[in-house]
């Protein structure tokens, strides 16, 4: 099948599920294209945190294939808050013809457009939106109210399936966007498992590089440093448990040096040992998982999740994604409750046993249903040949 992809930015450096899912089509045979705008996401004070990794926020138009991915990449017209408008989109969308148009994001300003002219292609939507992330401004509230009214009916028409990619999503989609809950599927994130998979030896070499004592408790959270993913609250729940046992604070991205200068006077002033380490390659990511022992991501949501949990590493994550620690890999607590992650982290810390345990189910959870050759073939299931 001919299989085309529309997202507002992409960038092959940030594996996200639009890269997972293209890549896994592509080898298994399908002719797929991601098309894109010449920009990357607007990451905080962006030259600073992460041009670095990603190059600079402007990028060149045009056509380009990677790992046998067709990119194409088209001018801005519009931007504003993460929401793009691009130069001939449908014009392309006309051009390529394919058989089937995954949209990601049920507010992609691009692709809801497609829905008010003739193409012959399956659509699919997906979104990923938690309760947290609701704008519940009077300007959010009207815009949700005049989605409901105008475009719902149009992806209720058209759409082939509209996708949720946690159980956390299926209220927003419903309550705020109109979506009745039969028209919803359940699809959730996946991980490389044959890329995040536990290394002894990895385990080893990232421990030594950064002088972690070999008997020390790792704990780790990846992904941007910004001020509501809430890493102090890693630091603020270590600080109450009453444990003997050695216990290291990893932090693996990048953000702001005034965020980063923050969390190195909290890690300070509660005297954690700790390692902040900038924005690493999915591959050098690996090492990092195997290095620790607990995955802890106390107030957002994040891909990290289930790579982590392909890694056999028990994960501490927020109870809006329940089916990534369904198969007892994990506890789910409350987002940013306290409480509960000093429960959970004094309950994992302690019981050596447990965490290997979970670290297995973790593995096999990935290995049986959040492998991205299974969420591919979920997304294309049912799609009339």
């Amino acid at each position: 099948m001919k299989i085309a992809h529309i997202v507002s930015y992409y960038n092959s450096a940030y594996k996200y599920q639009e890269y997972y899912l293209a890549a896994q089509q592509a080898k298994d045979g399908h002719e797929v294209y991601i098309i894109t705008s010449d920009r990357n996401y607007p990451f905080i004070d962006y030259n600073n945190t992460a041009r670095s990794a990603f190059g600079p926020r402007r990028l060149k138009p045009g056509c380009s294939m990677e790992n046998g991915v067709h990119i194409i990449r088209l001018s801005l017209i519009l931007e504003y808050r993460t929401r793009v408008i691009l130069k001939s989109f449908r014009k392309t969308i006309r051009h390529l013809s394919p058989e089937v148009l995954i949209i990601h994001g049920l507010m992609n300003f691009a692709a809801l457009s497609l829905l008010y002219c003739n193409i012959n292609a399956k659509l699919i939507f997906d979104d990923h939106m938690l309760i947290s992330q609701v704008d519940r401004s009077l300007i959010g509230k009207m815009i949700y109210m005049i989605y409901r009214v105008f475009i719902t009916p149009q992806i209720i028409k058209k759409a082939t399936k509209v996708v949720a990619i946690s159980e956390g999503c299926i209220p927003i989609l419903n309550q705020f966007f109109g979506i009745p809950l039969d028209r919803i599927s359940l699809i959730p994130l996946g991980a490389d498992d044959n890329l995040f998979s536990y290394s002894d030896k990895k385990r080893i070499e990232i421990r030594n590089r950064h002088v972690i004592n070999l008997d020390s408790i790792v704990v780790i959270f990846t992904g941007k440093l910004i001020k509501r993913k809430g890493l102090e609250k890693i630091s603020e729940a270590l600080e109450i448990i009453d444990s003997e046992k050695k216990i290291h604070i990893l932090i693996v991205g990048s953000g702001s040096e005034e965020y980063k200068r923050e969390l190195i006077n909290t890690f300070n002033s509660r005297n954690h040992s700790f390692t902040i380490h900038p924005f690493v390659s999915s591959e050098e990511l690996v090492g990092y998982f195997c290095a620790a022992d607990i995955a802890v991501y106390p107030v957002e949501a994040t891909i990290s999740t289930v790579e982590a949990s392909s890694c056999s590493l028990p994960i501490i994550c927020t109870n809006e994604i329940p089916e990534r620690y369904k198969n007892g890999n994990g506890f789910g607590i409350e987002p940013g409750n306290i409480k509960q992650l000093k429960e959970a982290l004094f309950i994992l810390i302690e019981d050596e046993e447990l965490r290997k345990k979970m670290g297995r189910k973790g593995r096999e959870l990935v290995e049986n249903e959040l492998s991205w050759s299974k969420v591919s073939n979920n997304f294309l299931s049912s799609i009339e040949h």
